[in-house]
């Protein structure tokens, strides 16, 4: 809130003064009366000087805040003095000082000061003098247009290879040969981006076959990236086929595509190297084409993109082509599981008629390590981080953009409203599936299959063994009969149809159980949503269960083994699902037209029966458009955008596709259902009227009209206007509290993000965490899931690997720190203390046991100590702590016993005669009286 010196604002910059001196000027911010300096505008700066010339001068540091004129002298618009006390114990809490007028020599400069000056303040680490050193160093570069080597640079891969760039290499050089072996003539390729450069005379030229085989072997170079702690996903690209040809064709039709796989997950970015002129292109194991990410939060997508690169030397080129992306779900996956996944490369567009899988296939290689799968639900709880990724140029930024979103949609574009409403008009297709479930729930249709056994008569077929019964062991026996004299079948039972049965008869006869069943409704929709999905017969795209998080939560792990998934698994009876639901929506379309159309005919006929005026104006045509609404569209844009983000999650989490944000919804209607059964809903409701009714009502709501109400009505106009500017005065005082939350919200942002695109680069990509893309890519039926066989290592080898010391290790772009942030790097090691690894499943036999030793994770030496101290505990306890139990024990039984046998003996004698004498009264009344009725 600093005051108006221009013509309706202010160009304040502050200037730092020691003693007198000047020690810092930060850059003025123009037409701004809210300003917020940041890195980029000399935020910071360091103060150097010793305690005794600090606390000499009382004044301390004075900050100046000044309105800057170009063409005249600067005003002063007030200062702030802070003290050396202040600057000495400071520890970078944000505080805020009101601006003073300053004093020269007893004159008051400026009269009427208002505006607050906010400061951090810290004693200097080593890591802050070193950054700022760099960052005055860089500054000069960008001064002189020097190149500026950006200080922990996201991990992007050097692009190998021509590119695209130069007609004159991509028309000479060869890409294939024919060879002659034996009386055959085989095709040999050359291998793209490089060959091995451990087999360079093999690998140089391969054919078609040998290069599909090598392509799958295990990859030599991992890159390592990423900030989280969750889990690590090993990630390899192995091949893309059939992707279009999107450069231009010369000479001898060798200039094609020049292939790159772009990489986006949480807060890093990963390329591959680039295969020169192939629409089918593979990555061999020696190049770049694996990395391990790290995880931050369960629901985070995987996003690839696969680009056609186009040299630098194309200036007219703004970005590289994309040719398709693909978002991978991480939540199906099961851990320790191998996946070889092939993903269908869509022609993306604007609306969704528009995506058309035209572009080819790509194919990875995934796996999940997951050191604490609990932790891992547990972790879904908190709220999702907001991640953003930086780059330095901008064609790597749009390939980013593209990777992540698909289709620009924050430019204005009339297209992208029509696609955002054709969007909602697509779920109104929920009404067959819906009205599907209500069928199968009324009319009683069997959705749970259970596996019983019915008696039948014997044949002769199943006979076999009957000689051999008395050989038999009982349970061998047992089994034999079962088979022979039963069969198994499988029956459907309609569990949905008697759980409404049973909830709606005792909800009619206790409507008191209404709460307890809306939330258990809840869980119900959920868990049936969650059944509907696994009747699905492709186990591509089946969400994690209820049960196997369950299990997950109480013993670490899902108790069943990791799926093994063939290629082309259900692949007819999933065709078949499709088409049949495919089917049903297409019939709902059509007769949702015929009726629209039915609907127009009958009021067409009505209107040329009741017309009976007629228009006499000039019916107005459609001109020119320059698109005039913009200003009023863009933001209806932005919202349908962002509506349709809220739809979309709550899509997902509804079909289980956020399995782990469905099982905690589901968990806690179940907890709340159960606790609203013993809540008195009836009591509550009809106290709760009462007292509304008696205190509303009465007729000592008069009291309230004479001594409240009547006295506001009756109020004098400055009364009334007092009252108005108290009432405003609270309310100002409520907004300034939100404004002032905004605004240091919006300081810390924009902070960060300077801070972030000097780090990182000044182009700024939002990256979801959660799934709010408009469409599901599902895995081929060609893909494949085995479970993953870890190789048996030595002790020393797999404590090099788990280190990752042969691994490139680029962090990520998680920032960490208030005035100056520093990168939040995941732990490289979570080894306890003491122990080699932490963990033994990669470990041969011999290394095993050798591991096991280890106590606790302890070394042997610590080990060893620690059952020498147990030894030890045990001899004193036994020597020593038995017999004194044993004395004390037999003390209190020896002090104790006579105590409790008088005090049995005395009470027996006090009670016993007159127990006796009332049961001996009570029995001669009763037989007085059997014999008087007798």
């Amino acid at each position: 809130d600093l005051p108006i010196m221009d013509n309706r604002s202010s160009d304040p910059f502050v200037v730092v003064k020691f003693n007198r001196r000047i020690i810092h000027q930060t850059s003025y911010i123009p037409k701004n009366l809210n300003p917020i300096w940041t890195l980029k505008t000399k935020a910071f700066f360091l103060f150097q000087v010793k305690a005794k010339e600090l606390f000499q001068d009382i004044d301390g540091l004075c900050f100046e805040v000044i309105d800057y004129d170009a063409y005249s002298a600067n005003d002063l618009m007030g200062a702030v003095k802070v003290s050396p006390r202040f600057l000495y114990k400071a520890t970078e809490e944000r505080r805020e000082f009101r601006l003073q007028p300053l004093m020269s020599k007893g004159i008051i400069v400026n009269h009427k000061v208002k505006g607050k000056l906010a400061l951090r303040c810290r004693r200097a680490t080593p890591y802050d003098k070193e950054f700022l050193k760099q960052y005055k160093i860089d500054a000069v570069k960008e001064a002189r247009k020097d190149p500026i080597k950006l200080r922990g640079v996201a991990m992007i891969v050097k692009n190998v290879g021509t590119g695209g760039g130069g007609y004159v290499k991509t028309v000479v050089e060869k890409k294939r040969k024919k060879e002659t072996i034996g009386t055959e003539t085989v095709v040999k390729y050359k291998i793209r981006p490089e060959p091995d450069p451990q087999r360079k005379t093999q690998t140089t030229w391969m054919t078609k076959e040998e290069i599909d085989k090598e392509s799958f072997n295990e990859s030599r170079v991992w890159l390592d990236a990423g900030s989280g702690m969750l889990a690590k996903v090993f990630l390899e690209i192995i091949n893309c086929k059939g992707i279009p040809n999107l450069d231009v064709n010369v000479g001898l039709d060798r200039n094609k595509t020049d292939a790159f796989c772009k990489i986006v997950y949480e807060d890093c970015i990963c390329s591959t190297d680039v295969i020169d002129d192939c629409l089918s292109p593979r990555w061999m194991p020696w190049t770049n084409r694996a990395f391990v990410l790290h995880m931050t939060h369960t629901s985070s997508p995987l996003f690839i993109g696969v680009f056609d690169y186009d040299s630098s030397l194309h200036t007219n080129v703004e970005s590289h082509d994309p040719i398709g992306r693909v978002n991978v779900d991480l939540t199906k996956l099961r851990a320790d599981t191998e996946y070889l996944l092939t993903y269908q490369l869509y022609k993306e567009g604007t609306k969704i008629s528009d995506r058309k899988p035209v572009n080819g296939t790509i194919t990875i290689r995934l796996r999940l390590e997951v050191p604490d799968e609990r932790h891992l639900v547990l972790s879904c709880l908190q709220p999702p981080p907001t991640i953003y990724v930086n780059d330095c140029q901008k064609r790597d930024f749009l390939c980013v953009k593209y990777t992540c979103k698909g289709y620009d949609n924050e430019r204005f574009d009339t297209n992208v409203i029509l696609s955002y409403i054709e969007e909602l008009l697509a779920y109104m297709n929920l009404v067959v599936y819906l009205k599907d479930a209500l069928i199968n729930l009324l009319l009683w249709r069997g959705n749970h299959r259970v596996d019983v056994r019915i008696p039948v008569k014997p044949s002769e077929q199943n006979a076999d063994g009957a000689d051999a019964l008395n050989d038999m062991t009982m349970k061998e026996r047992l089994s034999y009969l079962v088979e022979r004299y039963t069969k198994k079948t499988t029956i459907l039972l309609p569990i949905h149809s008697m759980t409404l049965f049973f909830s709606a008869v005792t909800l009619v006869e206790k409507p008191s159980l209404l709460p307890s069943y809306i939330f258990g409704s809840i869980a119900w929709l959920l868990i049936a949503v969650m059944g509907f999905r696994h009747n699905n017969p492709d186990p591509w795209d089946q969400p994690k269960t209820f049960r196997d998080i369950v299990e997950i939560l109480l013993v670490g792990e899902p108790l069943e083994p990791p799926p093994t998934i063939t290629k082309n698994q259900n692949k007819k009876e999933a065709s078949a699902y499709r088409k049949k639901w495919a089917d049903k929506i297409k019939e709902l379309e059509k007769n949702s037209v015929e009726e629209k159309r039915r609907a127009v005919r009958e009021a067409r006929e009505e209107a040329e029966i009741d017309s009976a005026e007629v228009d006499l104006g000039t019916e107005s045509k459609g001109g020119l458009n320059l698109n005039p609404l913009k200003p009023f569209l863009l933001p209806v844009q932005k919202n349908l955008g962002k509506l349709l983000e809220c739809v979309r999650f709550m899509k997902n989490v509804m079909l289980w596709e956020e399995c782990y944000f469905a099982f905690w919804i589901t968990c806690a209607s179940i907890i709340l259902g159960v606790f609203s059964l013993f809540i008195p809903w009836t009591f509550i409701v009809i106290w709760s009227t009462r007292l509304a009714v008696w205190a509303g009502c009465g007729p000592w709501m008069k009291l309230v009209d004479i001594y409240y109400y009547s006295k506001i009505e009756d109020l004098s106009k400055s009364k009334k206007s007092k009252r108005m500017r108290d009432l405003k005065k609270s309310r100002d005082n409520y907004l300034n509290l939100l404004k002032e939350d905004v605004r240091l919200k919006e300081e810390e942002a924009k902070k960060l993000k300077a801070m972030k695109a000097y780090m990182f680069g000044k182009y700024s990509t939002h990256v979801p965490v959660v799934k709010t893309d408009r469409n599901r890519d599902v895995p081929l039926h060609e893909s494949s899931a085995a479970p993953y066989v870890e190789k048996p290592l030595s002790m020393a080898r797999a404590a090099i690997e788990e280190a990752g010391l042969h691994n490139k290790r680029e962090r990520g772009q998680k920032l960490s720190g208030v005035m100056i942030p520093k990168h939040t790097d995941s732990i490289r090691s979570t080894v306890m203390l003491g122990k080699a690894i932490s963990n033994t499943r990669k470990l041969e036999r011999g290394a095993l046991a050798s591991s096991l030793l280890n106590f606790g994770g302890d070394t042997n030496a610590s080990a060893y100590s620690k059952i020498a101290q147990i030894i030890l505990v045990a001899i004193v306890a036994s020597f020593v702590g038995v017999p004194m139990i044993s004395s004390a024990v037999q003390w209190a039984v020896k002090k104790s016993f006579p105590v409790i046998i008088s005090s049995i003996q005395l009470a027996v004698e006090e009670w016993y005669p007159a127990i006796s004498s009332t049961v001996q009264s009570a029995v001669e009344k009763s037989l007085s009286l059997f014999k008087s009725e007798w």
